[in-house]
């Protein structure tokens, strides 16, 4: 197939290297309609900014060039373009000569991004294995080598953390109850990135394995803390071994965490300890009650333990999800519908009305995460940032 036309804004190396940041990574961007052609023109834009080159008017509106190349059938090659910005018409050529051959986009742009950004691949490293190119001086957080250990970290939150902790360059210790969900997690970072990861599996709800947990790893540079899972209902619908249950996990287990990993954080004077709480905490409700006064709890604990650990040099601070994607928010959703209706298969209708008519992905906590515990957001300490849309402040 010919290459893509002569342009003063994009070679063709840097146009195979959008491409292949688009292949590797696009299961992180939030879903949307024509959510292929968007993806592939905001990627085109971030190229732009990461390496400086002017891209004038041509890709200035991606979602305006998707919705025209959503028009393509199939990307159909006899399709004229008539109509299509000088973007769009671009975009549209890739498309033709790359969608069949994706392999060997994925091949050439790693050797451009070796040759762009140093991120040739190890010898004897498979090439799956290379390094992102996201992790160029543009996006670099400083943070490659780092021990990070995660809690709750096989799925959902903290699974995106690890993720975007890894892609940082850092080596990962992975916390759950579930083995067989740690291992395969560990997996999956391992193949996407030249990391070291280790998996630990402990009932963190117990002092004895938190303790067992301090034992084996006893000095993370930085420490998540995500497990728990609150029982949604109302105040007589949750008995109170079911509370204390829940609170030993999240509440009292986020600050047994904090009593055995600050110490040696302190004597090293270094370390940063983020907290994954919930805005439930911000906007009580009965319906969740337990978890309100909970999250509540955390969120008074962690600015009160920030401040006084700035002095030895540590930083402590929390991050407020919203509804996000997981499988605990549906576990939450069908409990709201069961109280609000009395029907916990009415759950989507518990779900209407967010904000941007989307909850949160994964990977929007977890990238905000790394960023705060990075060197780039060393002042923030103290704080619990609200991630809610703006939802608390809606009339």
């Amino acid at each position: 197939m010919a290459s893509p036309p002569a342009n003063p804004a994009w070679t063709r190396e840097e146009l195979l290297l959008a491409l292949e940041l688009y292949v590797r990574h696009r299961g992180h961007l939030p879903p949307a309609e024509h959510v292929d052609v968007i993806e592939l023109s905001a990627l085109l834009n971030r190229l732009g900014q990461l390496t400086g080159i002017r891209t004038g008017d041509r890709f200035r509106n991606p979602n305006g060039v998707a919705m025209k190349l959503a028009n393509f059938a199939a990307i159909d090659p006899e399709y004229p373009g008539k109509g299509l910005s000088a973007g769009g018409q671009l975009e549209k050529q890739i498309w033709q000569q790359y969608i069949g051959d994706p392999e060997a986009v994925m091949r050439e742009a790693r050797r451009i991004a070796a040759s762009a950004f140093g991120t040739a691949a190890s010898p004897g490293m498979r090439e799956d294995q290379a390094v992102s190119p996201l992790r160029s001086a543009a996006f670099d957080f400083a943070l490659t080598g780092k021990r990070v250990l995660i809690t709750g970290g096989s799925k959902g939150i903290g699974l995106a953390c690890a993720e975007s902790f890894a892609e940082a360059g850092c080596d990962l210790i992975l916390v759950s109850r579930d083995a067989e969900k740690l291992a395969a997690a560990a997996d999956g970072l391992r193949a996407k990135a030249q990391v070291n990861v280790q998996t630990f599996a402990a009932d963190l709800a117990t002092d004895e394995g938190r303790e067992r947990l301090h034992a084996a790893h006893p000095e993370p540079d930085i420490l998540v803390n995500n497990a728990g899972a609150i029982p949604g209902g109302k105040l007589m619908d949750i008995p109170m071994p079911r509370w204390r249950q829940a609170w030993d996990l999240k509440l009292l287990g986020y600050i047994h965490m904090c009593q055995l990993y600050m110490p040696g954080m302190e004597a090293r004077k270094a370390g940063v300890i983020c907290n994954i709480i919930g805005m439930a905490g911000r906007t009580p409700r009965m319906g969740y009650i337990a978890g309100c006064t909970a999250n509540a709890a955390l969120i008074a604990f962690t600015s009160a333990l920030g401040g006084a650990a700035v002095a030895s040099g540590v930083r402590v601070f929390g991050i407020n999800p919203a509804a996000t994607r997981t499988d605990r928010m549906m576990t939450l959703a069908r409990t709201n519908a069961k109280t609000q209706f009395g029907d916990e298969a009415r759950w989507a209708e518990t779900l209407t009305g967010l904000p941007f008519g989307r909850a949160i992905e994964p990977r929007e906590i977890a990238d905000l995460a790394a960023f705060l515990c990075s060197p780039r957001g060393g002042y923030v300490n103290g704080t619990v940032v609200d991630v809610d849309g703006g939802a608390m402040f809606r009339g």
